[in-house]
């Protein structure tokens, strides 16, 4: 088992009373499912989507939601239980109006998502991936945004960004450092997504060997920023096979992509 998640959510920018599409790949069969956390300034949902045996997963925001959330933007982020096949971070069943590192026996509450003196926004989706990454939480995430506009035809991206990865030749699964150059600004999200392309999605009992999570744009020289992706470290080990990394603007518009092999030497 080798368990990774990946999402998209459609469209990016939601109508007040229109369906808004969440789906990805979950692979590792996860009992449970995974966990569906969305965060605004003004609104809170978690929900439980079941994963099928072609490792996919689906949720639709229904248009009854929609029509009633409040115009800005939105953090959704999915949650993989990985190997231990439970959530490590849920909210609290004595009272949901918290979240839980269940790590910690008997659990720990680690800040407050709802209610009087709750974090919203940005903060509450901070603060959750600060517990995933937990030494005493093995979950994995994926970190997604969409835009709620009231007209739809607000474009809350730069489509003059962009972001070119360099040429990568073959790679030493012990010693993976993927670059790109960009003119986003420092400190911008990127979610960068690692899988191997031998990946067929309506093929059962294989195994989606890849790596998923979110980078910040460094400075970087002759006038163009930069990333750095480093898959060096034992919880990126990539067996050999052909790989495709891709590289999203999480709050201005940019995207790349390239095929890479990793072959021992």
């Amino acid at each position: 088992m080798c368990p990774f998640v990946s999402g998209s959510v459609s469209p990016l920018t939601v109508v007040p009373g229109e369906p808004l599409d969440v789906s990805g790949a979950a692979e590792g069969n996860p009992g449970p499912g995974v966990a569906v956390w969305i965060l605004g300034d003004e609104y809170f949902k978690r929900v439980v989507v079941p994963v099928t045996s072609n490792a996919s997963y689906a949720f639709i925001l229904a248009n009854e939601t929609t029509r009633s959330l409040p115009e800005g933007k939105y953090n959704l982020i999915i949650q993989h239980p990985y190997r231990d096949d439970r959530f490590g971070v849920d909210l609290d069943p004595a009272n949901p109006d918290y979240v839980l590192d269940l790590g910690v026996d008997p659990g720990h509450r680690v800040f407050k998502i709802q209610g009087r003196g709750f974090l919203t926004g940005n903060d509450a989706a901070d603060a959750l991936v600060g517990a995933f990454q937990s030494h005493s939480i093995d979950d994995r995430y994926t970190k997604l945004r969409f835009f709620v506009s009231g007209s739809g035809s607000v474009k809350p991206y730069n489509i003059k960004n962009g972001i070119t990865i360099q040429p990568i030749v073959d790679q030493d699964p012990d010693n993976i450092v993927i670059t790109a150059t960009t003119n986003l600004p420092i400190g911008q999200e990127i979610l960068v997504e690692v899988y191997s392309t031998s990946f067929v999605p309506t093929q059962r009992d294989q195994c989606l060997f890849g790596a998923s999570g979110i980078v910040k744009v460094t400075r970087g020289k002759n006038g163009l920023n930069q990333t750095t992706v480093d898959l060096t470290s034992p919880f990126f080990h990539l067996p050999e096979d052909e790989y495709l990394v891709s590289e999203v603007g999480l709050s201005q518009d940019a995207e790349g992509s390239a095929i890479f092999n990793v072959r021992r030497p």
